[in-house]
């Protein structure tokens, strides 16, 4: 049993004595029954809860509960209570271009998550957002409430991109499950996981605070990487980036270090993720390594939007499921989660220092690095059996390689909560040339408890606190080498490791792509694979039927691989050309640019819906879609820039529209929901200018003239007599106004009638104008209800007061009405009945109403 100074939750302040301050806690014992019958003798006032088989919770704990359980032969580990899971991402802006997943979209469409399950654990997502349409896989814990966070990072993972041409996800064929927190934040069942065939699950979540330590949820963690080795989890890191740890669990009290959101991302089985900026810079609020312990946290970082590290998590679980599907498809099988993590760290991009470090991890998440990888068969699973048993594996390294990397990633057994280090079983990585007696070790960093120290470059040596290590070599030499893993110390036998490794050489176009299109007058980030020694160079564009090159931006150094461009406002195809100053020159694929396109609605009737878009320069030809069962559904191809939809036919209120550029349908824009746009059968609005005069002045607003004939004004003095019409105009435009010089007395009911070329007749909603006469004064509602207020026009502002009587002539109320050419009267108090309501004038003289109180 873990000794008391282990055992105890070290950050609950806990005043003397039991009265003055108190907590929940959780305790993790031997058997419930025997803690439970313990704690009836030595702690008979506390309630005690089993939450697990081997985890029980006290409510008012305090100082001396915990030390009195200490005390107890059962006890394994005292943790703080259960805290509420808090998100962590504050919006959504897409980036799939920064990690490479738009390249893997287009150089392998059969990786797109199909066939597969990804479970997003935290609150329920919109099960009628578009983007998840005929892609839920159980809707049975997709409750009415919906969360806008766990939306997005669904949509992240696997939107559909019905919604909108940038909102596709990117396992974008992916079933969804949503799993909330009712085991708290302990693991989901891993068994309904696997029967759900849910081989990655999302956490995008923290617990509000700073938490690093290896408590009950880390080892519960770790414990289901070892039941369920396929199962990868992936975690944000936390939005405490620029905070400090203040618990006495941790010696990492540093400003801006060891400030992760969480126990459970302290685990060594699962993938914790950072978030960084369009610059590839890790953000202000993306929380810090090391854990507790001195292991490397974050693993990995990825764009995220640029307020929350949730988004990131979302990328690299998307970027987990492609990497799945790779590996399914060549071997039948889901891969051990061990594998896709080594294959994923080592595939990142080197970011911050050299090597790894705590602010980035081992770089940033590499979508098309880590679908080569399992493409090639870079990679070996292997077990040793026991302490000092080795595997060695040769590789053969190209000339003009720009580095070698090779990863090393075991699923360690879990630890006892408590402990002061988590890693049990202890493996080796070297890498050595074949022929030489060079022998290189893995990175590691310092990490003793200064800032200075945290924030040292990586060397290499022996890792004995992480269960990754890695091996980077720059520009190696041609020729064979020996990776080596050797099993320095196992406490438990015949431990299973995963290696991935790399080696690029040719220089390679990320972004923009062929099929790739960038949106007009607006930001994009150009990115390539440079894979040589730094040099400077230039971009340059041109539009595809030119042969003239206008300069984007001389470079000081191509090896940062990207640069952000202003696009220019233009609808056209173009191309980038790339320059080393050493003579080297690539020229892109042409590409499109472009405004985004999205229909408008000119009328939505009974029978027909019509759709209009503004014109591009050049295209003769748009492709229209409606909303299938799953993805957008081509309808029709039409050489107008307008077409009528058979609601018959066609009953989806979701449409998008795309040119055809070079006979292909280039998709972009916003999807439009019919029932968001407002037209009912051509009209937008019908509505009377406000006030009291002796004309009537009203004011029509239509979507579209589109094949109308002629357009009358219509009105009636009481909604059972008939419309008569008292004014045609034609069509000319969208904008209507007409005014009534000779409206009847008191109440007005107008309505305008469209007539089609067929001679069909589309009516508006009826607008209700009151007029009332100079030197008259009109009271309404009458009837009107107990307490409402009821108004009077007064013109020519010549009520002074008000008294209310009843109908023998006391007076019940008296007052000065407010307002000015229409006064509010009060019937506060009042009951039902029929009442005198008179008014007396600014000139002495009096009218009196009669009121109905119903």
């Amino acid at each position: 049993m873990a000794t008391f100074a282990q055992k105890r939750f070290e950050t609950i302040k806990v005043a003397p004595g039991c009265l003055s301050y108190t907590h929940t806690i959780r305790v993790k014992i031997l058997d419930f029954k025997a803690f439970s019958q313990w704690c009836t003798q030595y702690l008979p006032q506390k309630k005690i809860k089993q939450l697990y088989p081997n985890i029980a919770q006290i409510s008012n704990a305090c100082h001396q509960t915990i030390d009195k359980l200490a005390t107890c032969p059962q006890v394994l580990f005292i943790d703080r209570g259960k805290l509420p899971a808090k998100t962590e991402l504050s919006f959504d802006s897409r980036g799939v271009w920064l990690n490479k997943i738009s390249a893997v979209h287009q150089r392998y469409p059969q990786f797109n998550g199909d066939g597969l399950f990804v479970s997003v654990r935290e609150d329920p997502f919109n099960k009628t957002d578009i983007d998840f349409a005929g892609r839920i896989a159980d809707t049975a814990n997709v409750g009415k409430t919906v969360d806008t966070h766990a939306s997005i990072i669904a949509s992240v993972i696997a939107g559909g991109g019905n919604s909108s041409s940038s909102a596709l996800g990117v396992a974008w064929k992916a079933q969804l499950y949503s799993s909330g927190f009712r085991n708290g934040l302990a693991p989901d069942n891993g068994n309904t996981l696997m029967r759900q065939k849910a081989y990655v699950q999302n956490h995008s979540y923290g617990v509000g605070a700073i938490e690093n330590y290896y408590g009950i949820e880390a080892e519960a963690y770790d414990q289901h990487g070892i039941d369920f080795p396929q199962l990868l989890h992936v975690f944000s890191i936390g939005n405490f980036g620029n905070q400090t740890a203040t618990a006495a669990h941790t010696k990492y009290n540093i400003k801006g270090f060891a400030n992760l959101s969480g126990q459970f991302k302290v685990a060594k089985n699962v993938l914790t993720v950072g978030e960084i900026d369009t610059n590839s810079v890790v953000t202000t609020l993306s929380s810090r390594g090391p854990a507790y312990d001195g292991r490397i946290k974050p693993e990995l970082v990825a764009y995220g939007g640029g307020n929350g590290s949730s988004e990131s998590a979302a990328i690299v679980s998307g970027i987990g499921l492609l990497a799945q599907q790779a590996y399914q498809n060549k071997k039948g099988q889901i891969p051990p989660a061990a594998l896709l993590k080594a294959v994923l760290i080592n595939a990142a991009d080197d970011l911050g220092r050299t090597g790894i470090d705590f602010e980035y991890g081992f770089g940033s998440v590499d979508a098309l690095g880590t679908i080569k990888t399992l493409e090639d068969n870079r990679y070996f699973t292997e077990t040793l059996a026991a302490t000092n048993d080795s595997k060695t594996f040769k590789i053969t390294v190209p000339a003009h390689a720009q580095h070698l990397k090779v990863t090393l990633v075991w699923h360690d057994p879990a630890a006892k909560a408590g402990n002061t280090k988590a890693l049990v079983n202890d493996l080796d990585l070297s890498v050595k040339k074949v022929g030489t007696s060079t022998i290189w070790k893995p990175w590691t960093l310092n990490i003793f408890a200064h800032a200075d120290s945290l924030k040292l470059p990586a060397e290499r040596g022996e890792d004995h606190l992480n269960n990754i290590e890695q091996v980077t070599l720059s520009f190696p030499a041609a020729g064979t080498y020996e990776i080596s893993v050797k099993a320095f110390n196992l406490t438990v036998a015949n431990q299973r490791f995963s290696l991935a490794y790399e080696y690029p050489t040719d220089f390679e176009w990320v972004y923009p792509l062929q099929n790739d299109v960038l949106q007009a007058a607006h930001t994009r980030r150009l990115q390539w694979n440079w894979h040589k020694v730094a040099e400077p160079g230039k971009l340059e564009y041109k539009l595809a039927n030119s042969n003239t090159w206008q300069l984007i931006a001389q470079l000081n150094d191509l090896s940062k691989e990207y640069h952000h461009w202003a696009v220019p406002n233009l609808f056209a195809p173009i191309q980038i050309r790339l320059t080393a100053h050493s003579g080297f020159s690539f020229t892109s694929d042409p590409f499109q640019v472009m405004a985004g396109l999205a229909p408008n609605v000119g009328y939505d009737c009974p029978q027909a819906l019509m759709l209009f878009w503004s014109p591009l320069p050049g295209v003769s030809s748009y492709q229209v879609y409606k909303m299938g069962v799953k993805y957008l559904e081509p309808i029709a191809q039409v050489q107008d820039t307008l077409i009528v939809i058979n609601k018959s036919t066609h009953s989806s209120k979701y449409f998008a529209v795309a040119p055809f550029i070079d006979d292909t349908a280039v998709r972009w824009g916003n999807t439009i929901n019919t029932d968001f746009k407002g037209i009912k059968c051509y009209f937008k609005s019908f509505l009377a200018t406000p006030g009291f005069n002796d004309t009537t002045h009203l004011q029509l607003t239509l979507a579209t003239d589109y094949r109308l004939r002629n357009i009358a004004l219509q009105r009636s003095n009481r909604s059972g007599e008939g419309f008569k019409t008292i004014a045609n105009t034609p069509p000319r435009g969208a904008l209507y106004t007409f005014s009534d010089a000779s409206p009847l007395a008191y109440r007005n009911i107008y309505r305008v009638a469209l007539t089609n070329a067929s001679g069909k007749t589309f009516y508006s909603d009826e607008v209700e104008v009151l007029v009332v006469a100079q030197n008259e004064f009109f009271m309404y509602p009458n009837p009107t209800r107990l307490n409402q207020p009821i108004v009077v026009t007064d013109r020519r502002n010549e009520i002074e007061k008000v008294r209310i009587l009843n109908l023998v002539g006391k007076v019940l109320q008296q007052y000065v009405p407010n307002g000015s050419d229409q006064k509010e009267l009060f019937t506060d108090g009042l009951a039902t009945g029929v009442y005198l309501v008179e008014l007396i004038l600014k000139d002495g003289s009096r009218k009196t109403k009669r009121l109905v109180i119903k």
